[in-house]
């Protein structure tokens, strides 16, 4: 089952998603964001993540944006921006 992530939500695998943002390129290498909270920093990033794969912009980790995250159709933004897939 997957849980909906809300802002300010404590989240305890917040490193993790940090660390794939940062390699699609969604979260910016000099992005200020720690602690175990869903902080606006990580939303903002979720949300470009959620554009580029064409789902809903509400800055939410849900179903649709995890399973997009998980997989291999995380493509860094600069290659999908490319039009390389």
């Amino acid at each position: 089952m997957i849980v909906r992530r809300a802002r300010r939500d404590v989240y305890q695998d917040v490193d993790t998603l940090r660390q794939r943002l940062r390699l699609t390129g969604d979260l910016p290498e000099n992005a200020v964001s720690h602690g175990p909270h869903y902080d606006p920093v990580l939303v903002e990033a979720v949300q470009t993540f959620q554009h580029r794969h064409s789902l809903n912009t509400e800055g939410v980790l849900g179903p649709n944006t995890f399973a997009r995250c998980s997989l291999s159709e995380a493509r860094p933004a600069i290659e999908t921006r490319r039009g390389s897939f």
